[in-house]
Protein backbone atom coordinates (compact mmCIF):
# COMPACT_ATOMS: atom_id res chain seq x y z
CA UNK A 1 0.00 0.00 0.00
CA UNK A 2 0.55 3.69 -0.59
CA UNK A 3 0.84 6.23 1.72
CA UNK A 4 -1.59 9.18 1.89
CA UNK A 5 -0.38 11.98 3.94
CA UNK A 6 -2.89 15.10 4.31
CA UNK A 7 -1.93 17.34 7.52
CA UNK A 8 -4.77 19.65 7.51
CA UNK A 9 -6.41 20.97 10.35
CA UNK A 10 -10.40 22.29 10.40
CA UNK A 11 -12.44 24.69 12.72
CA UNK A 12 -15.98 24.05 12.33
CA UNK A 13 -17.34 27.65 13.02
CA UNK A 14 -21.08 26.79 13.72
CA UNK A 15 -21.90 24.03 16.31
CA UNK A 16 -19.09 22.11 15.81
CA UNK A 17 -15.21 22.50 15.39
CA UNK A 18 -12.79 20.21 13.86
CA UNK A 19 -8.69 20.78 13.58
CA UNK A 20 -7.78 18.15 10.97
CA UNK A 21 -4.17 16.75 10.29
CA UNK A 22 -3.55 13.98 7.90
CA UNK A 23 -0.46 12.02 8.12
CA UNK A 24 0.96 8.45 6.98
CA UNK A 25 3.77 6.60 8.79
CA UNK A 26 7.29 7.11 8.02
CA UNK A 27 7.86 4.46 5.54
CA UNK A 28 5.16 5.46 3.44
CA UNK A 29 5.14 7.48 0.17
CA UNK A 30 3.60 10.73 0.94
CA UNK A 31 1.85 11.60 -2.07
CA UNK A 32 0.41 14.89 -1.19
CA UNK A 33 1.37 18.17 -2.28
CA UNK A 34 2.35 21.00 0.51
CA UNK A 35 0.66 18.39 3.35
CA UNK A 36 1.57 20.56 6.36
CA UNK A 37 0.24 23.76 5.10
CA UNK A 38 3.97 24.57 5.40
CA UNK A 39 4.49 26.35 2.72
CA UNK A 40 2.89 29.49 1.63
CA UNK A 41 2.12 31.71 -1.36
CA UNK A 42 4.20 35.58 -2.21
CA UNK A 43 2.07 38.13 -1.11
CA UNK A 44 0.01 35.55 1.05
CA UNK A 45 -2.84 37.73 2.96
CA UNK A 46 -1.91 35.83 6.10
CA UNK A 47 -2.25 37.20 9.81
CA UNK A 48 -1.03 34.93 12.57
CA UNK A 49 -3.33 33.50 15.01
CA UNK A 50 -6.55 35.38 12.77
CA UNK A 51 -9.75 34.15 10.88
CA UNK A 52 -9.54 34.48 7.04
CA UNK A 53 -12.43 37.14 5.67
CA UNK A 54 -13.10 34.79 2.17
CA UNK A 55 -11.87 31.90 0.16
CA UNK A 56 -10.34 34.03 -1.96
CA UNK A 57 -7.80 34.52 1.13
CA UNK A 58 -6.89 30.92 1.61
CA UNK A 59 -6.73 30.30 -1.96
CA UNK A 60 -4.12 32.69 -2.20
CA UNK A 61 -2.68 31.67 1.21
CA UNK A 62 -1.82 28.31 1.04
CA UNK A 63 0.49 26.76 -1.73
CA UNK A 64 -1.08 23.54 -3.97
CA UNK A 65 -4.68 24.26 -1.60
CA UNK A 66 -7.89 25.71 -2.78
CA UNK A 67 -11.32 26.30 -2.06
CA UNK A 68 -14.62 26.23 -3.24
CA UNK A 69 -16.83 28.97 -4.52
CA UNK A 70 -18.88 31.01 -1.28
CA UNK A 71 -16.35 28.93 1.33
CA UNK A 72 -14.49 30.90 3.47
CA UNK A 73 -12.07 28.14 5.23
CA UNK A 74 -9.12 29.53 7.18
CA UNK A 75 -5.52 28.80 7.49
CA UNK A 76 -4.46 29.24 10.53
CA UNK A 77 -0.38 30.51 11.12
CA UNK A 78 -0.20 29.49 14.63
CA UNK A 79 2.64 32.03 16.69
CA UNK A 80 1.66 32.63 20.30
CA UNK A 81 4.72 33.42 21.68
CA UNK A 82 4.70 36.54 18.94
CA UNK A 83 1.97 38.00 19.70
CA UNK A 84 0.21 36.78 23.08
CA UNK A 85 -2.17 33.75 23.78
CA UNK A 86 -3.44 32.31 20.66
CA UNK A 87 -7.28 31.34 20.48
CA UNK A 88 -6.78 28.09 18.01
CA UNK A 89 -5.01 24.89 19.55
CA UNK A 90 -1.95 24.29 18.92
CA UNK A 91 -1.23 22.23 15.74
CA UNK A 92 -0.12 18.78 15.66
CA UNK A 93 3.13 19.70 14.42
CA UNK A 94 4.23 22.55 12.73
CA UNK A 95 3.24 26.17 12.57
CA UNK A 96 -0.04 26.06 10.32
CA UNK A 97 -3.28 24.16 10.11
CA UNK A 98 -6.57 24.93 8.10
CA UNK A 99 -10.46 25.51 9.17
CA UNK A 100 -13.63 24.64 8.00
CA UNK A 101 -16.89 24.22 8.62
CA UNK A 102 -18.60 21.14 8.50
CA UNK A 103 -22.08 21.57 10.54
CA UNK A 104 -24.08 24.77 9.99
CA UNK A 105 -27.60 23.66 9.37
CA UNK A 106 -29.61 26.17 7.48
CA UNK A 107 -31.79 26.44 10.08
CA UNK A 108 -29.78 28.42 12.28
CA UNK A 109 -28.07 30.78 9.28
CA UNK A 110 -31.39 31.60 7.67
CA UNK A 111 -29.68 30.30 4.69
CA UNK A 112 -31.21 28.07 1.36
CA UNK A 113 -28.92 25.45 1.98
CA UNK A 114 -26.50 23.79 5.22
CA UNK A 115 -23.50 25.52 5.04
CA UNK A 116 -20.01 23.39 4.63
CA UNK A 117 -16.51 24.59 3.49
CA UNK A 118 -14.63 22.33 1.62
CA UNK A 119 -10.45 22.43 1.17
CA UNK A 120 -8.98 21.12 -2.13
CA UNK A 121 -5.62 19.31 -2.53
CA UNK A 122 -3.38 17.67 -5.29
CA UNK A 123 -1.52 14.73 -5.36
CA UNK A 124 1.99 14.39 -6.66
CA UNK A 125 0.80 11.73 -9.15
CA UNK A 126 -2.21 10.39 -10.15
CA UNK A 127 -3.13 7.57 -8.20
CA UNK A 128 -2.64 3.75 -9.96
CA UNK A 129 -6.50 2.57 -10.60
CA UNK A 130 -7.87 -0.59 -8.53
CA UNK A 131 -4.32 -0.12 -5.99
CA UNK A 132 -4.99 0.02 -2.15
CA UNK A 133 -4.34 2.97 -0.35
CA UNK A 134 -3.66 3.76 3.61
CA UNK A 135 -4.98 7.73 4.87
CA UNK A 136 -4.19 8.19 8.18
CA UNK A 137 -4.85 12.01 10.06
CA UNK A 138 -5.06 13.71 13.35
CA UNK A 139 -7.96 15.71 14.51
CA UNK A 140 -8.79 17.46 16.76
CA UNK A 141 -12.44 18.63 18.40
CA UNK A 142 -11.78 22.24 19.97
CA UNK A 143 -15.40 23.89 21.31
CA UNK A 144 -13.73 26.77 23.10
CA UNK A 145 -12.57 27.85 19.26
CA UNK A 146 -15.93 27.40 18.05
CA UNK A 147 -17.60 29.25 20.79
CA UNK A 148 -14.72 32.03 20.17
CA UNK A 149 -15.44 32.48 16.16
CA UNK A 150 -19.34 32.14 16.65
CA UNK A 151 -19.04 34.75 19.36
CA UNK A 152 -17.35 37.20 17.20
CA UNK A 153 -19.79 36.75 14.63
CA UNK A 154 -23.25 36.19 16.24
CA UNK A 155 -22.29 38.32 19.56
CA UNK A 156 -21.67 36.76 23.22
CA UNK A 157 -25.27 36.27 24.34
CA UNK A 158 -26.35 33.95 21.50
CA UNK A 159 -26.82 30.27 22.73
CA UNK A 160 -24.22 28.69 20.67
CA UNK A 161 -23.74 24.71 21.49
CA UNK A 162 -20.40 23.62 19.68
CA UNK A 163 -21.01 19.46 18.99
CA UNK A 164 -18.70 17.02 17.60
CA UNK A 165 -19.79 16.21 13.70
CA UNK A 166 -19.60 12.87 11.76
CA UNK A 167 -19.48 12.73 8.32
CA UNK A 168 -15.76 13.59 7.97
CA UNK A 169 -15.01 12.67 3.86
CA UNK A 170 -11.89 12.34 1.74
CA UNK A 171 -12.94 12.46 -2.36
CA UNK A 172 -10.71 12.03 -4.51
CA UNK A 173 -11.71 13.56 -8.53
CA UNK A 174 -9.91 13.01 -11.74
CA UNK A 175 -10.20 16.86 -12.17
CA UNK A 176 -10.64 20.18 -9.92
CA UNK A 177 -13.97 20.01 -8.34
CA UNK A 178 -15.19 23.64 -8.54
CA UNK A 179 -17.90 22.90 -5.97
CA UNK A 180 -19.19 19.38 -4.72
CA UNK A 181 -22.70 18.63 -4.28
CA UNK A 182 -24.57 17.35 -1.29
CA UNK A 183 -24.98 13.75 -2.00
CA UNK A 184 -21.23 12.77 -3.20
CA UNK A 185 -19.73 9.46 -1.15
CA UNK A 186 -16.69 9.88 -1.17
CA UNK A 187 -14.05 7.35 -1.16
CA UNK A 188 -13.44 7.64 2.47
CA UNK A 189 -15.76 8.64 4.97
CA UNK A 190 -15.52 9.04 8.89
CA UNK A 191 -19.36 8.50 9.38
CA UNK A 192 -19.69 8.69 13.45
CA UNK A 193 -18.59 11.84 15.31
CA UNK A 194 -15.03 12.18 16.25
CA UNK A 195 -14.46 13.55 20.21
CA UNK A 196 -11.76 14.41 21.11
CA UNK A 197 -10.47 16.65 24.80
CA UNK A 198 -9.54 20.34 24.60
CA UNK A 199 -5.61 20.36 22.95
CA UNK A 200 -5.75 16.51 21.94
CA UNK A 201 -5.39 14.91 18.39
CA UNK A 202 -6.70 11.60 17.89
CA UNK A 203 -5.40 9.84 15.08
CA UNK A 204 -8.07 8.55 12.54
CA UNK A 205 -6.86 5.65 9.93
CA UNK A 206 -8.10 3.79 7.15
CA UNK A 207 -7.66 2.01 3.50
CA UNK A 208 -9.45 2.91 -0.08
CA UNK A 209 -8.80 1.33 -3.23
CA UNK A 210 -8.66 3.93 -6.21
CA UNK A 211 -11.23 4.22 -8.85
CA UNK A 212 -9.87 6.45 -11.30
CA UNK A 213 -6.11 8.16 -11.73
CA UNK A 214 -7.22 10.94 -9.56
CA UNK A 215 -4.80 13.93 -8.47
CA UNK A 216 -6.80 16.15 -6.38
CA UNK A 217 -8.90 15.66 -3.35
CA UNK A 218 -11.30 17.52 -1.35
CA UNK A 219 -11.80 17.37 2.57
CA UNK A 220 -15.23 18.44 4.36
CA UNK A 221 -18.64 16.84 4.79
CA UNK A 222 -20.39 16.13 1.52
CA UNK A 223 -23.98 15.22 3.40
CA UNK A 224 -26.67 17.25 4.43
CA UNK A 225 -26.39 17.72 8.08
CA UNK A 226 -29.74 16.45 8.64
CA UNK A 227 -27.92 12.65 7.31
CA UNK A 228 -25.03 13.65 9.51
CA UNK A 229 -24.66 12.37 13.08
CA UNK A 230 -23.33 14.99 16.17
CA UNK A 231 -23.05 14.86 19.82
CA UNK A 232 -26.17 17.50 20.31
CA UNK A 233 -28.72 15.57 22.59
CA UNK A 234 -31.23 17.43 21.52
CA UNK A 235 -31.04 18.30 17.81
CA UNK A 236 -34.63 18.74 17.13
CA UNK A 237 -35.35 21.31 19.78
CA UNK A 238 -32.65 23.41 18.19
CA UNK A 239 -33.81 23.19 14.94
CA UNK A 240 -37.25 23.97 16.08
CA UNK A 241 -35.76 27.00 17.99
CA UNK A 242 -33.82 27.98 15.25
CA UNK A 243 -36.87 27.86 12.49
CA UNK A 244 -38.86 30.37 14.39
CA UNK A 245 -35.71 33.09 15.14
CA UNK A 246 -35.57 32.75 11.17
CA UNK A 247 -39.52 32.75 10.55
CA UNK A 248 -39.63 29.66 9.31
CA UNK A 249 -36.65 30.32 6.68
Amino acid sequence: DLGLLIKTQVVKNIFALLLLPLFAAAQDINLVLNPGFEQVLPNAPLQPCAYMQNGNSFSKSAANWATHRSMTPDLIDWKSDAYGECHFPKPHSGERAVGIITYHPRNDTGRHDDFHEIVQGQLKAPLVYGKKYRIEFYISQSNATALHHLQGLYGEKRDIRPTAAGNLGVLFTYNPDPSPEYGVKPQFLVKEPIETAEGEWKLISGTFTADREHLFFSIGNFSKDEFTPTTLPNSNQIDSFNLKQNNGV
